[in-house]
């Protein structure tokens, strides 16, 4: 699998010195620094964008509020921050967000070493023990210290917490006795309440997954090929109970057993029927599983904006309304004007790290708008919301102006306005309640909400 920092895509820097995470420190006014945990949290994923400019050169951007990279310089030391709202292409600007990464020589072929490119006139390189900026040409026993390995996490969120899921020939994966009474997984429930087909998924530190069947109080286990729910194995050193999960679009995901790195499909052979193996070193169509959530309804409420990471960027004028006047008389004409125009706002509620699928979810939340150069709630959304959809708000205004146009003349009459993209991470409550009739409640901080909206409304008019 290519790297994201050569292709583009989401991922996670984990330093060789000390086995910790690459990870953006809002406690510390936005520095980068090597104290991640694991990769669960928005704090330590990272996009890469190719530039469009430079071969060869990314942007990368924290996931947790879509800003970018950029060199700063604090207390006469260069640190890399998430703190630019938009990339800048331009190598001889100090704002530039345009950096390369280099394979290492000496290490294997996923550990790399990150270094800006010439958009600073002595070229600097990342360093993940203190995450400040030193010489390229750094002594051979400190090499260590600039090495990452990269993480890929493209098409990788986390896995909501109660699922199951639904094979190619529409049923349920099931917990089954079959051949000496062993715990099998078949496709073959129709109902998503079964008790029989529900898992809880348990989340590594590197993203992958460890998946716990309900029914038999035991984890998923791959023996030889077959996936039995059999293991009392409480960890993850055991590579045959460890999965990666791919996601596919459309509800879809492949489960890569990494015992053998094969990913798990629909098999009928042995006398076994319809049952889980991981048979294929590729994404079959018995290997595209629907993933479901065991919940039946879901509210979203206690919505907490963090206003000082907001990210605002695409700045742009707008016209709403345009019409010229013409006067071909020899004295002065007034006109009342009826000036009419529509407005749309647009809205999303979303996740950077966790995903939700189609359960019915209301949401609580106050509505922000950018109002000239800060960001404000202008209202408050309550109701029926698909979770990470756009929803689109038109409205329409009207006024009336008193237009004088002079003799022999015409004038322009404009409503302008700057219509601006605000993005900012949020933390929420979500309250679930599963096919068991229980009620889980759960504090969440990897949301992100997207705006756009448009402010200060002018009209103009001109001669």
């Amino acid at each position: 699998m290519s790297s994201p920092l050569v292709t583009g895509g989401c991922f996670a820097l984990k330093s060789k010195i000390n086995g910790k995470y690459l990870r953006y420190s809002p406690e510390k006014e936005k520095i980068l620094e090597v104290s991640g945990e694991d990769v669960l949290s928005p704090y330590t994923r990272f996009r890469a964008e190719l530039s469009r400019e430079h071969d060869g050169h990314v942007h990368i951007r924290c996931c947790y509020n879509n800003k970018y990279w950029v060199a700063r310089e604090v207390n006469q030391q260069w640190c890399l921050m998430g703190d630019a709202n938009e990339p800048q292409e331009d190598l001889s600007d100090p704002s530039c967000t345009v950096l390369r990464h280099e394979p290492s020589s000496v290490h294997v072929d996923d550990v790399k070493y990150v270094q800006l490119s010439d958009a600073h006139p002595t070229e600097k390189t990342l360093r993940a023990g203190s995450l400040l900026l030193g010489n390229k040409d750094k002594p051979a026993d400190e090499e260590d210290a600039y090495m990452f390995s990269v993480i890929n996490l493209e098409g990788q969120m986390l896995l909501p917490k109660h699922v199951c899921f639904k094979g190619d020939n529409g049923m349920y994966l099931r917990a089954r006795k079959v051949e000496w009474d062993l715990n099998y997984l078949e496709f073959s429930s129709d109902d998503i309440a079964d008790p029989t087909v529900r898992n809880i998924i348990h989340t590594n530190s590197d993203g992958t997954i460890r998946i716990y069947l309900s029914h038999y109080g035991k984890f998923w286990r791959r023996s030889p090929n077959w996936i039995w729910g059999d293991s009392n194995d409480t960890t993850s050193r055991n590579l045959d109970t460890v999965f990666r999960v791919l996601l596919l679009g459309g509800g879809k995901c492949a489960l890569q057993n990494l015992g053998n790195n094969n990913y798990c499909k629909r098999l009928t052979t042995e006398g076994k029927t319809n049952c889980l193996n991981a048979a294929v070193p590729t994404i079959t169509r018995e290997a595209q599983l629907e993933l479901h959530e065991t919940v039946l309804s879901r509210r979203i409420y206690g919505v907490e904006y963090r206003f000082k990471d907001v990210n605002i960027h695409g700045l742009k004028p707008r016209t709403f309304y345009t019409k010229t006047i013409t006067n071909n008389t020899s004295g002065p004409h007034k006109n009342t004007l009826t000036i009419s125009y529509s407005v749309t706002t647009e809205r999303r509620w979303d996740s950077n790290v966790s995903w939700k699928l189609g359960v019915t979810t209301t949401i609580t939340a106050g509505v922000p708008e950018i109002a000239e150069t800060s960001v404000e709630i202008s209202s408050e959304f309550s109701g029926s919301y698909t979770w990470g959809e756009t929803t689109y708000d038109k409205v329409k205004q009207s006024n009336e102006e008193q237009i004088e146009v002079p003799a022999h003349s015409k004038v322009t009459v404009r409503v302008v306005a700057t219509e601006g993209i605000c993005e900012i991470p949020f933390s929420y409550i979500q309250e679930d309640i599963l096919t068991t009739g229980e009620k889980v409640v759960t504090k969440m901080h990897d949301g992100i909400y997207r705006g756009v909206n448009s402010y200060g409304f002018e009209t103009q008019i001109n001669e």
